[in-house]
């Protein structure tokens, strides 16, 4: 979830964010969406459709965007958003073959 965490009434609640915080946070998450929106619309107009390279850019995106929001926390604040959000955990992979089985 990231930073965009404080967008949720209940997190800037517990964290002690103020509205001027939010709604500068979120213009920073919009912006950064348009910016992801027209970097996705560049590589399919210019038929790079190199989704390793577009996962990338999104995760950089992601993460910049993060740290400025970050930015716009005190100390204490950003503390209690990462004891919120709790351990960074990695989804396992999965394979085989999709769907349920059916039957009678």
């Amino acid at each position: 979830v990231g930073a965009r965490a404080i967008l949720d009434e209940q997190v800037a609640k517990a964290i002690d964010v103020d509205q001027k915080v939010v709604a500068e946070a979120k213009e920073m998450f919009d912006s950064a969406d348009q910016d992801l929106r027209e970097k996705m619309a560049e590589m399919r107009e210019s038929g790079d459709m190199d989704m390793e390279a577009m996962r990338e850019s999104m995760t950089k995106m992601r993460e910049e965007t993060d740290k400025e929001v970050m930015g716009l926390l005190s100390k204490e604040q950003a503390e209690k958003l990462k004891e919120i959000k709790g351990d960074k955990f990695e989804m396992p992979a999965f394979g085989g073959r999709r769907g349920g089985g059916g039957g009678n």
